[in-house]
């Protein structure tokens, strides 16, 4: 277990350090778990890849500025709030669509 927690921590910091090499070992990785977990909740594969391309795209342009303790509880928590995005997305679209692209919002 130690030896894990070894090889995540060097690779959060090859990532911190621009290393190309650390996001395809993070997609390598990681990448077959979050799809699987993006495509239960959106049920739809192309938009689940949409969405873990994002979370590994914006875990790369953001690096110099993020601070990882755990890669797979960022990884989860990333997803989590891009399928939600995802989710509200859709669910806007539709209803934009519903109502001839007038939405009105009560106060």
């Amino acid at each position: 277990m130690l030896n894990n927690q070894k090889k995540e921590l060097n690779l959060i910091d090859e990532l911190y350090k621009g290393n190309e090499t650390a996001i395809t070992e993070i997609y390598h990785r990681y990448g077959r778990e979050l799809l699987t977990a993006a495509y239960s909740h959106l049920k739809d594969k192309t938009e689940a890849e949409k969405v873990v391309l994002s979370v590994l795209t914006e875990l790369w342009d953001e690096r110099a500025i993020l601070r990882i303790s755990s890669l797979k509880d960022y990884l989860e928590t990333a997803l989590k709030h891009a399928v939600l995005q995802s989710l509200y997305q859709t669910k806007f679209n539709s209803l934009k669509q519903d109502t001839g692209n007038q939405i009105f919002i009560d106060k």
